[in-house]
């Protein structure tokens, strides 16, 4: 019996990776250019995505694809590809949001910091602050598939 959890489970990590490694290439092909709208739309309609994912396993998807297309494929690895991708993996579950913030430049010394984020029902999954610096919060973009 433990024997085919863990099988099912390494399947399921591995639908995941597949999954979220289309997701991001997708994310990157749209990321110079196309609007919210057609940026959801385009990875919301990406087959063969897996229902009802936990949303601690789509963030390790998403971070591990990101990690490993700037290693093997020179893609870029940001936070808001990352939180594109995981939030595509659990558009199932109700509020999820991709959120987007901006740190005061005083509180950096930077001219302009930004940061994005996944939540699901206003809980960040994705670090809201990643450097203990408070993100100002802008706008959060619904991510969730039509039922």
């Amino acid at each position: 019996m433990t024997h085919d959890r863990g099988v099912r489970r390494l399947l399921h990590r591995a639908h995941l990776l597949a999954s979220a490694w289309r997701l991001h290439t997708t994310a990157q092909r749209l990321a110079g250019g196309a609007g919210w709208t057609e940026t959801r739309d385009r990875l919301l309609a990406a087959r063969g995505l897996p229902e009802r994912v936990d949303p601690a396993d789509a963030v390790w998807a998403a971070a591990r694809t990101a990690r490993l297309g700037r290693l093997l494929a020179g893609r870029r690895d940001t936070c808001l590809l990352r939180s594109l991708v995981a939030g595509a993996l659990v558009a199932d579950t109700p509020g999820v949001a991709v959120r987007i913030g901006f740190r005061r430049p005083w509180a950096t010394g930077d001219l302009l910091d930004g940061h994005a984020w996944l939540s699901v029902a206003d809980r960040a999954l994705t670090p809201a602050e990643p450097d203990d610096v408070a993100f100002e919060e802008v706008v959060a973009l619904p991510l969730e598939r039509a039922r």
